[in-house]
């Protein structure tokens, strides 16, 4: 699967004609407890999509589940923008513990936190639960957007 990925990526950024290169880190809290994660995304006419790494940081839950790495492909949907805020739809697809194939959607909301740094709240569902994320993105590439999309 690393391999996959890997190669997925090189393919990817090299040949890809981007307006920007993201990264975002985020905290999310699950059923599962709270994970951890990045995302490195190519931004095209606001449309991204990238690469996706989230692993937990506690291994304990009430459902006794464990703490499991997922590494997959994650993209961004806008659904409204505006010059302040941004609605994005965010599904990650990959797998979980190098054997399950999972889909995670999730929704977004971008707002600009400082320059070049947008702060997002997100909903969505993993392990079969409701769950909420906390993240900031920069772009490392185009320094002139007040918000992410």
């Amino acid at each position: 699967m690393r391999n996959l990925s890997i190669i997925i990526c090189v393919v990817f950024f090299t040949n890809a004609h981007a307006q920007s290169i993201d990264m975002e880190v985020l905290l999310q809290q699950t059923v599962n407890g709270i994970e951890y994660g990045g995302n490195v995304m190519l931004e095209h006419k606001q449309w991204a999509v990238g690469m996706s790494y989230q692993k937990g940081i506690t291994k304990y839950s009430e459902f006794d589940l464990p703490s499991i790495q997922f590494l997959g492909l994650v993209f961004q949907i806008p659904i409204i923008t505006s010059e302040k805020l941004a609605l994005v739809f965010a599904p990650r697809v990959g797998f979980v513990g190098e054997q399950f194939f999972v889909v995670i959607p999730e929704v977004k909301l971008y707002t600009p936190l400082i320059r070049n740094v947008d702060l997002s709240l997100g909903t969505g569902m993993r392990y079969g639960k409701p769950s909420i994320s906390l993240s900031l993105s920069t772009s490392l590439k185009n320094f002139n957007h007040a918000v992410r999309r």
